[in-house]
């Protein structure tokens, strides 16, 4: 009937454009260095998207997760309690929970800012379906090192001068004098 093709031309047309915008969406993802995963914390199963497929080689259903993932210690030891802290957070009814770890990949590790947010829940409330991302802060990491090496380092100098002086060489202004190793 007319109807029915009529439905049909739009829903074909409504496909189109979620396999368009998914499309979009990955390439954003992609061009952003961001892993991304769906979990399903009442199933204990994960969709590990890219950062399975692309570093690790895992098949892209994860069973028992977060403990099968754990086991492949791609976490750094030192940073599974923030790992397990941000799980129990979600299932705990939090809509986003997030940490800081190191992770093992490319054959060394790196810090990533992880965050889930809950995006379905059952009829109960639970999380039922939580996407998880991964981005790189290995950068912002190293300049923390760096500027607290230079405050340490200041540190020192100021602790061994006999005086020392801050100036602001923009306005020419001197903001503080002293004289320590008197």
């Amino acid at each position: 009937s007319w109807r029915r093709r009529i439905l049909y031309r739009r829903l074909s047309k409504a496909q189109n454009n979620l396999a368009l915008t998914e499309k979009s969406l990955l390439a954003a993802v992609k061009d952003a260095d961001l892993y991304y995963w769906e979990y399903f914390p009442q199933s204990k199963e994960a969709l590990v998207g890219n950062i399975g497929k692309q570093f690790i080689g895992l098949a892209p259903k994860l069973t028992n997760f977060p403990q099968s993932w754990l086991a492949l210690n791609i976490i750094h030891p030192d940073d599974l309690r923030e790992i397990h802290r941000m799980h129990s957070e979600i299932l705990a009814g939090k809509k986003t929970a997030s940490c800081q770890v190191r992770t093992f990949l490319e054959g060394k590790y790196g810090w990533e800012k992880v965050r889930y947010t809950v995006i379905q829940r059952d009829a109960a409330g639970r999380a039922f379906k939580v996407i998880g991302t991964a981005l790189s802060i290995q950068r912002e990491k190293e300049m923390e090192l760096r500027y607290n090496e230079q405050l340490n380092n200041r540190q020192v100098l100021i602790a061994r001068a006999k005086g020392y002086c801050k100036l602001d060489v923009t306005n020419n202004k001197v903001l503080e004098l002293a004289n320590v190793g008197v």
